[in-house]
């Protein structure tokens, strides 16, 4: 299975501008396909971004404007839901008292 596992180049600019150097860093170590080449859990524990050495400060209005996006979705998708199953059951009782379903 390892084998037929392709590595593919993930391309770190577009979405990620707003990102830290020393996060990017951080990542790419992570993503590195040889183990050995890897960071381990412990490396990537010591490393400046994690330690908090070269953690930038820099507004997180973009993000914050994605998560209120986010969650406007999550809450649209919920309500949809639960719509569906309130007129699935409406019908089931007008089917009830209509006596095409037995109690």
């Amino acid at each position: 299975m390892y084998e037929t596992f392709q590595v593919h180049f993930i391309d770190i600019s577009a979405e990620w501008d707003s990102v830290s150097s020393s996060a990017k860093d951080l990542i790419q170590q992570l993503l590195v396909a040889e183990p050995e080449q890897r960071l381990t859990a412990q490396q990537a524990l010591q490393h400046p971004w994690i330690i908090g050495d070269t953690a930038e400060s820099a507004p997180l209005a973009e993000a914050t404007t994605k998560l209120r996006v986010l969650n406007a979705k999550r809450k649209l998708k919920v309500y949809f839901i639960v719509n569906n199953a309130h007129v699935k059951l409406n019908r089931l009782d007008k089917m009830r008292i209509d006596g095409y379903i037995d109690e």
